[in-house]
Protein backbone atom coordinates (compact mmCIF):
# COMPACT_ATOMS: atom_id res chain seq x y z
CA UNK A 1 0.00 0.00 0.00
CA UNK A 2 1.61 3.43 -1.34
CA UNK A 3 2.00 5.31 1.59
CA UNK A 4 -0.22 8.90 1.78
CA UNK A 5 1.98 11.90 1.35
CA UNK A 6 1.29 15.49 3.46
CA UNK A 7 -0.09 18.58 2.40
CA UNK A 8 1.20 21.15 4.71
CA UNK A 9 -0.15 24.36 5.39
CA UNK A 10 2.23 25.99 7.29
CA UNK A 11 1.44 28.91 10.46
CA UNK A 12 -1.67 28.94 8.66
CA UNK A 13 -3.60 30.43 12.50
CA UNK A 14 -7.49 29.75 11.64
CA UNK A 15 -7.53 29.26 7.60
CA UNK A 16 -8.30 25.80 6.81
CA UNK A 17 -7.99 24.11 3.15
CA UNK A 18 -9.43 20.99 1.97
CA UNK A 19 -6.78 18.20 1.70
CA UNK A 20 -3.89 20.14 3.78
CA UNK A 21 -3.25 19.56 7.70
CA UNK A 22 -2.53 23.15 9.11
CA UNK A 23 0.91 23.90 11.27
CA UNK A 24 1.27 26.31 13.76
CA UNK A 25 3.05 27.22 17.07
CA UNK A 26 -0.42 29.33 18.31
CA UNK A 27 -2.21 26.79 20.11
CA UNK A 28 -5.34 28.48 20.86
CA UNK A 29 -6.25 28.14 16.97
CA UNK A 30 -5.50 24.45 17.71
CA UNK A 31 -3.93 23.23 14.53
CA UNK A 32 -3.10 18.85 13.63
CA UNK A 33 0.14 19.94 14.39
CA UNK A 34 1.39 22.09 16.92
CA UNK A 35 5.23 23.11 15.83
CA UNK A 36 7.38 25.83 15.01
CA UNK A 37 7.68 26.39 11.53
CA UNK A 38 11.08 27.10 11.50
CA UNK A 39 12.21 23.42 12.68
CA UNK A 40 9.32 21.38 11.37
CA UNK A 41 9.80 18.27 13.07
CA UNK A 42 8.74 15.55 9.95
CA UNK A 43 11.20 12.90 8.42
CA UNK A 44 12.51 14.19 4.98
CA UNK A 45 11.22 13.34 1.46
CA UNK A 46 8.18 13.19 3.35
CA UNK A 47 5.91 15.93 2.30
CA UNK A 48 4.27 16.45 -1.08
CA UNK A 49 3.07 19.82 -1.04
CA UNK A 50 4.09 22.85 1.34
CA UNK A 51 1.88 26.02 1.68
CA UNK A 52 3.04 29.80 3.11
CA UNK A 53 0.76 32.25 2.66
CA UNK A 54 2.21 35.48 4.29
CA UNK A 55 4.05 33.65 7.15
CA UNK A 56 7.56 34.28 5.59
CA UNK A 57 7.81 37.91 6.43
CA UNK A 58 6.84 36.83 10.04
CA UNK A 59 9.45 34.73 11.11
CA UNK A 60 11.04 36.27 13.83
CA UNK A 61 14.91 35.25 13.98
CA UNK A 62 16.09 34.47 16.64
CA UNK A 63 19.63 32.70 16.08
CA UNK A 64 22.89 34.39 15.26
CA UNK A 65 22.63 34.15 12.23
CA UNK A 66 22.08 37.18 9.64
CA UNK A 67 18.42 37.58 8.65
CA UNK A 68 18.42 36.30 5.47
CA UNK A 69 20.92 33.40 6.30
CA UNK A 70 18.02 32.14 9.42
CA UNK A 71 15.82 32.32 6.11
CA UNK A 72 17.72 30.15 3.94
CA UNK A 73 18.24 28.01 6.93
CA UNK A 74 14.00 27.65 7.07
CA UNK A 75 13.89 27.27 3.01
CA UNK A 76 16.32 24.65 3.06
CA UNK A 77 14.46 22.64 5.88
CA UNK A 78 11.76 23.09 4.19
CA UNK A 79 13.02 21.82 0.87
CA UNK A 80 14.51 18.90 2.70
CA UNK A 81 11.30 17.57 3.84
CA UNK A 82 9.81 17.82 -0.09
CA UNK A 83 9.60 14.98 -2.23
CA UNK A 84 11.50 14.30 -5.20
CA UNK A 85 9.01 16.19 -7.50
CA UNK A 86 7.72 18.29 -4.21
CA UNK A 87 6.39 21.79 -4.63
CA UNK A 88 6.29 24.85 -2.34
CA UNK A 89 3.66 27.50 -2.98
CA UNK A 90 4.60 30.70 -0.85
CA UNK A 91 3.20 34.13 -0.96
CA UNK A 92 4.20 37.22 0.99
CA UNK A 93 3.31 41.03 0.52
CA UNK A 94 5.01 42.42 -3.08
CA UNK A 95 7.17 44.95 -2.36
CA UNK A 96 7.68 46.59 -5.05
CA UNK A 97 4.10 46.98 -6.18
CA UNK A 98 2.92 47.99 -2.64
CA UNK A 99 5.98 50.83 -3.09
CA UNK A 100 4.68 52.00 -6.58
CA UNK A 101 0.79 52.17 -5.12
CA UNK A 102 2.02 54.06 -1.95
CA UNK A 103 3.41 56.42 -4.61
CA UNK A 104 -0.05 56.54 -6.63
CA UNK A 105 -1.92 56.93 -3.66
CA UNK A 106 0.12 58.87 -1.56
CA UNK A 107 -3.10 61.10 -0.49
CA UNK A 108 -5.40 58.16 0.37
CA UNK A 109 -4.90 58.09 3.75
CA UNK A 110 -6.96 54.86 4.27
CA UNK A 111 -5.00 53.05 1.39
CA UNK A 112 -1.70 54.29 2.66
CA UNK A 113 -2.11 53.19 6.21
CA UNK A 114 -3.57 49.49 4.57
CA UNK A 115 -0.23 49.36 1.96
CA UNK A 116 2.06 50.33 5.36
CA UNK A 117 0.40 47.87 6.85
CA UNK A 118 1.04 45.16 4.29
CA UNK A 119 4.76 46.24 4.77
CA UNK A 120 5.30 46.50 8.50
CA UNK A 121 2.38 44.13 9.66
CA UNK A 122 -0.49 45.07 11.85
CA UNK A 123 1.29 44.37 14.82
CA UNK A 124 -2.25 43.74 17.04
CA UNK A 125 -0.44 40.77 18.58
CA UNK A 126 2.88 39.41 19.02
CA UNK A 127 2.91 37.19 15.67
CA UNK A 128 1.26 39.92 13.38
CA UNK A 129 4.60 41.88 12.77
CA UNK A 130 6.84 41.65 9.84
CA UNK A 131 10.73 41.00 9.69
CA UNK A 132 11.42 41.30 6.49
CA UNK A 133 10.50 42.50 2.53
CA UNK A 134 10.35 41.02 -0.85
CA UNK A 135 10.19 41.13 -4.19
CA UNK A 136 10.04 38.68 -6.47
CA UNK A 137 13.73 39.11 -7.53
CA UNK A 138 14.95 38.40 -4.00
CA UNK A 139 12.78 35.97 -2.91
CA UNK A 140 13.99 34.01 -6.51
CA UNK A 141 17.58 34.36 -5.17
CA UNK A 142 16.35 33.20 -1.56
CA UNK A 143 14.52 29.62 -3.51
CA UNK A 144 17.23 29.19 -5.47
CA UNK A 145 19.95 28.86 -3.04
CA UNK A 146 17.64 26.72 -1.18
CA UNK A 147 18.15 24.09 -3.52
CA UNK A 148 14.43 25.13 -5.49
CA UNK A 149 13.95 25.42 -9.35
CA UNK A 150 11.28 26.37 -12.12
CA UNK A 151 10.08 29.33 -9.89
CA UNK A 152 7.10 30.90 -11.49
CA UNK A 153 3.90 32.62 -10.20
CA UNK A 154 0.87 31.11 -9.57
CA UNK A 155 -3.17 31.80 -9.25
CA UNK A 156 -4.13 32.26 -5.90
CA UNK A 157 -6.43 29.02 -5.24
CA UNK A 158 -7.04 29.51 -1.41
CA UNK A 159 -9.65 32.41 -0.04
CA UNK A 160 -6.71 34.48 2.08
CA UNK A 161 -3.65 36.93 1.55
CA UNK A 162 -2.86 35.62 -1.37
CA UNK A 163 -5.25 37.31 -3.17
CA UNK A 164 -5.01 40.56 -1.98
CA UNK A 165 -5.18 43.32 -4.65
CA UNK A 166 -5.00 47.19 -5.01
CA UNK A 167 -6.99 48.62 -8.73
CA UNK A 168 -6.88 45.16 -9.83
CA UNK A 169 -2.94 44.62 -9.36
CA UNK A 170 -1.80 41.68 -7.37
CA UNK A 171 0.27 43.15 -3.99
CA UNK A 172 0.86 39.78 -3.03
CA UNK A 173 3.80 37.78 -4.50
CA UNK A 174 2.92 34.64 -5.19
CA UNK A 175 5.33 32.08 -6.25
CA UNK A 176 5.78 28.10 -6.94
CA UNK A 177 8.95 26.54 -6.46
CA UNK A 178 9.88 23.02 -7.28
CA UNK A 179 12.48 20.83 -5.38
CA UNK A 180 15.55 19.98 -7.48
CA UNK A 181 15.58 16.53 -8.64
CA UNK A 182 19.25 16.33 -8.75
CA UNK A 183 20.02 15.31 -5.17
CA UNK A 184 23.91 16.67 -5.75
CA UNK A 185 22.33 20.05 -6.86
CA UNK A 186 24.57 22.95 -5.93
CA UNK A 187 22.52 26.38 -6.07
CA UNK A 188 23.96 28.53 -9.16
CA UNK A 189 25.07 31.44 -8.05
CA UNK A 190 22.28 34.03 -8.54
CA UNK A 191 23.56 36.32 -11.53
CA UNK A 192 22.62 39.91 -11.95
CA UNK A 193 19.80 40.82 -14.24
CA UNK A 194 17.71 44.12 -15.07
CA UNK A 195 15.53 43.47 -11.49
CA UNK A 196 18.84 43.93 -9.69
CA UNK A 197 17.78 47.81 -10.90
CA UNK A 198 14.30 47.18 -10.05
CA UNK A 199 15.42 46.23 -6.44
CA UNK A 200 17.21 49.36 -6.04
CA UNK A 201 14.16 51.13 -6.77
CA UNK A 202 12.15 48.72 -3.90
CA UNK A 203 15.07 49.79 -1.59
CA UNK A 204 15.01 53.65 -2.42
CA UNK A 205 10.64 53.36 -2.28
CA UNK A 206 11.09 52.18 1.34
CA UNK A 207 13.32 54.63 2.26
CA UNK A 208 10.87 56.98 0.83
CA UNK A 209 8.11 55.42 2.36
CA UNK A 210 9.88 55.04 6.23
CA UNK A 211 10.37 59.04 5.94
CA UNK A 212 6.65 58.99 4.91
CA UNK A 213 5.68 56.66 7.73
CA UNK A 214 7.77 59.02 10.19
CA UNK A 215 5.33 62.14 8.74
CA UNK A 216 2.48 60.67 9.22
CA UNK A 217 3.65 59.52 13.12
CA UNK A 218 4.64 63.34 13.26
CA UNK A 219 1.65 64.73 12.12
CA UNK A 220 -0.59 62.73 14.18
CA UNK A 221 1.16 63.30 17.66
CA UNK A 222 1.36 67.38 16.25
CA UNK A 223 -2.53 66.50 15.97
CA UNK A 224 -2.48 65.11 19.33
CA UNK A 225 -0.62 67.79 20.81
CA UNK A 226 -2.88 70.89 19.12
CA UNK A 227 -6.28 68.48 20.79
CA UNK A 228 -4.48 68.69 24.28
CA UNK A 229 -4.46 72.80 23.66
CA UNK A 230 -7.74 72.97 22.38
CA UNK A 231 -8.71 70.46 25.47
CA UNK A 232 -6.66 72.80 27.71
CA UNK A 233 -8.22 76.00 26.81
CA UNK A 234 -11.47 74.81 26.61
CA UNK A 235 -11.17 73.55 30.20
CA UNK A 236 -9.57 77.27 31.23
CA UNK A 237 -12.92 78.96 29.86
CA UNK A 238 -15.11 75.98 31.75
CA UNK A 239 -13.50 76.88 34.72
CA UNK A 240 -13.48 80.54 34.32
CA UNK A 241 -17.57 80.56 33.39
CA UNK A 242 -18.12 78.49 36.66
CA UNK A 243 -16.17 81.04 38.36
CA UNK A 244 -17.99 83.89 37.42
CA UNK A 245 -20.80 81.97 37.69
CA UNK A 246 -20.69 81.56 41.42
CA UNK A 247 -19.98 84.83 41.62
CA UNK A 248 -22.94 86.17 39.95
CA UNK A 249 -24.79 83.99 42.17
CA UNK A 250 -23.15 85.49 45.43
CA UNK A 251 -24.07 89.10 43.94
CA UNK A 252 -27.60 87.81 43.29
CA UNK A 253 -27.68 86.23 46.60
CA UNK A 254 -26.24 89.62 48.22
CA UNK A 255 -29.45 91.70 46.46
CA UNK A 256 -31.76 89.66 47.55
CA UNK A 257 -30.53 90.21 51.14
CA UNK A 258 -30.26 93.92 50.63
CA UNK A 259 -33.80 93.91 49.25
CA UNK A 260 -35.43 92.28 51.85
CA UNK A 261 -33.71 94.29 54.66
CA UNK A 262 -34.51 97.35 52.76
CA UNK A 263 -38.35 95.97 52.71
CA UNK A 264 -37.66 95.80 55.99
CA UNK A 265 -36.46 99.11 56.73
CA UNK A 266 -39.44 100.30 54.56
CA UNK A 267 -41.78 98.30 56.69
CA UNK A 268 -40.76 100.04 59.95
CA UNK A 269 -40.39 103.75 58.41
CA UNK A 270 -44.07 103.40 57.59
CA UNK A 271 -44.99 102.10 60.57
CA UNK A 272 -43.37 104.97 62.62
CA UNK A 273 -44.90 107.61 59.95
CA UNK A 274 -48.83 106.10 60.53
CA UNK A 275 -47.58 106.35 64.38
CA UNK A 276 -46.66 110.07 64.01
CA UNK A 277 -49.49 110.44 62.25
CA UNK A 278 -51.83 109.07 65.16
CA UNK A 279 -50.05 110.86 67.10
CA UNK A 280 -50.27 114.10 66.07
CA UNK A 281 -54.19 113.88 65.02
CA UNK A 282 -54.64 113.04 68.89
CA UNK A 283 -52.72 116.24 70.20
CA UNK A 284 -54.86 118.42 67.80
CA UNK A 285 -57.73 116.74 69.22
CA UNK A 286 -57.27 117.51 72.83
CA UNK A 287 -55.98 120.78 71.84
CA UNK A 288 -59.73 121.57 70.51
Amino acid sequence: MQKQLLKLSLGSGSQKIEGFKNVDINAAINPDFLMDITDLQFNDDSVDVLYASHVLEHLENKTTLEHKDFLLKVLRKWNNLLTHDGSLYICVPDIETISNALLENIKKTETVNSLVEMIYGGKRNKFDRHYFGFTKSTLSDLLIKAGYQNIEYFEPFVDDESKHKLNNKNISLNLVAHKSKNKNFIPPKFKPTQNNTLQEIADQRLDEIASLHLAIKELRESKIEAQNVHNKIQKDLLNTCNERLEEINSITATAKELQGQLRAKRSIISKAIDQFKKTDNENETNSD
